[in-house]
């Protein structure tokens, strides 16, 4: 079973999601003895084999999409892990679908320490309507606490969408009902 953060589940339940205008997505999370666990993969691009060190980490699973085509930045910028990781995190990319029983299936990219001290950085060629899923954990076992990222494309017009891609009929419908609400609202308004 997938788990997803919180926040952006019920956002995507509800039709609505978490939306960025710019070029920059934030993202925060805790990593706790109550997520679940898998075995990571090692940095690659795509990553060819499993931790032999991380073999059972807790991680944070972040649904998104795209609306732009470009190299995307996944960072994150800081971590308070314990017991004595301090800020060593793990990212990786999936593309399709995250399968923690298959790592390495769909794995698009992951990464240890390319950015400040052992945080994670990598970037990625990302296209519109294609599901992603990032998987936000720590370089060994049983290490817990806060972290925080983002995910930043240089183009101003891309925008970054944590939830699931909307099916083309769903996001029509949703887009109708927004639509007729404006112009109930504005009849109201005008009688």
């Amino acid at each position: 079973m997938q788990t997803f953060r919180s926040w952006a589940v019920a956002g995507t339940l509800l039709g609505l999601s978490s939306i960025a205008l710019a070029a920059s997505q934030p993202f925060s999370g805790t990593l706790t003895a109550n997520d679940p666990v898998y075995n990571r993969t090692l940095s690659g691009n795509p990553p060819a084999a499993l931790s032999a060190v991380g073999t059972a980490v807790s991680y944070d699973l972040f649904p998104f999409y795209v609306t732009a085509a470009g190299s995307y930045t996944l960072q994150t910028l800081s971590a308070t892990l314990s017991p004595g990781t301090a800020d060593d995190t793990f990212l990786a990319l999936y593309q399709t679908s995250f399968n923690p029983l298959s790592p390495l299936t769909n794995a698009v990219r992951a990464d240890d320490d390319s950015g400040a001290g052992s945080l994670s950085m990598f970037s990625s060629v990302l296209n519109p309507g294609t599901q992603y899923f990032m998987v936000v954990t720590s370089f060994s076992n049983g290490a817990f606490g806060d972290y925080t990222g983002s995910i930043d494309n240089a183009g101003a017009n891309s925008t970054v969408i944590f939830g699931m891609v909307p099916e083309p009929g769903s996001a029509l419908m949703m887009l109708s009902a927004l639509g007729l609400g404006g112009l109930m609202a504005r009849r109201r308004k005008a009688a």
